[in-house]
């Protein structure tokens, strides 16, 4: 009987008992589980920043659609502009050779000129979409390596506390 209750009753070679042991599985799968948990918030946080990078590129793409179709709109204006100075010099008896003809020309850069200033304020505004997009994606990239580092440290601490208790 004396041999029965020291070797299965009593505390194993290590000390602590059955109850210690089990405790400390029960910690360690508790930190693992809470390290996972946020290891899944900052995923989601990854997924809402690639999101928004989304987003962001298709404004881009839509800042340069519109301003195409500001300028063919203004290139409208221009033209029916540049049609009703014709005919104003024409009605009035003004031939269009030289210094009608210099306003016309002047007109017809000052469009050009606007036209311009159209795409580039569309181009400025898509390549500021495109820089927040990639910002996004950088936050969302760091995010992910950092769930993936927690998780990969909550797995080896789980690994390395379980051998412990063995």
């Amino acid at each position: 009987m004396g041999a029965i209750a020291g070797g299965f009753g009593g505390a194993p070679s290590g000390g602590g008992g059955f109850g210690s042991i089990f405790g400390g599985i029960f910690s360690a799968l508790s930190q693992f589980q809470r390290a996972q948990n946020t290891a899944s918030q900052l995923e989601g946080q990854a997924a809402i920043q690639n999101a928004q990078a989304q987003i962001l590129e298709f404004q881009a793409q839509q800042a340069r659609q519109q301003a195409e179709a500001d300028k063919e709109k203004q290139r409208k204006l221009a033209r029916e502009k540049q049609g009703k100075l014709s005919v104003g010099f024409l009605s009035s008896g003004v031939s269009l050779e030289g210094s009608p003809l210099a306003v016309l020309g002047e007109q017809a850069g000052v469009s050009e000129l606007e036209l311009q200033q159209i795409l580039h304020r569309g181009e400025v505004e898509a390549i500021n979409r495109q820089n927040q997009a990639s910002i996004a994606r950088f936050r969302a990239s760091q995010l992910e390596s950092r769930a993936s580092g927690i998780t990969s440290a909550a797995g080896l601490s789980l690994l390395g506390g379980l051998v412990k208790r063995f």
